[in-house]
């Protein structure tokens, strides 16, 4: 059992994530912006509201899990995701180096 941290865990991916990161016992918490979007209930699953562009916001859920997963994605309305992404990751690696924390998958 691994505690998972989910970013981007309301979309399609994110959501696929979940089910199946918990069908496997593991703890999961899911990062979101907006926690409604999450209709999964369970018990070894912890929703949060959290701007993944505010370092301060990110590095507490950070320092608490095993693995860091990111299932972001950008709306179309953005010219370029790419800047966002960056941002993000140099966000998720910086707090993982505080934390210690040393496993991360993106998958973007």
């Amino acid at each position: 059992m691994m505690r998972l941290l989910v970013l981007g865990a309301s979309g399609q991916t994110g959501q696929h994530l979940l089910s199946q990161a918990l069908a496997l016992d593991h703890h999961v918490t899911a990062l979101v912006r907006t926690p409604s979007k999450i209709v999964q209930k369970h018990e070894r699953l912890a929703v949060e509201t959290c701007d993944v562009f505010d370092r301060e916001q990110l590095q507490p859920h950070i320092n608490q899990c095993d693995v860091v997963i990111s299932c972001l994605g950008f709306p179309i309305q953005f010219t370029s995701a790419v800047p966002h992404f960056v941002t993000v990751e140099g966000n998720v690696s910086e707090c993982m180096r505080v934390a210690g924390t040393r496993r991360v998958i993106f998958m973007h």
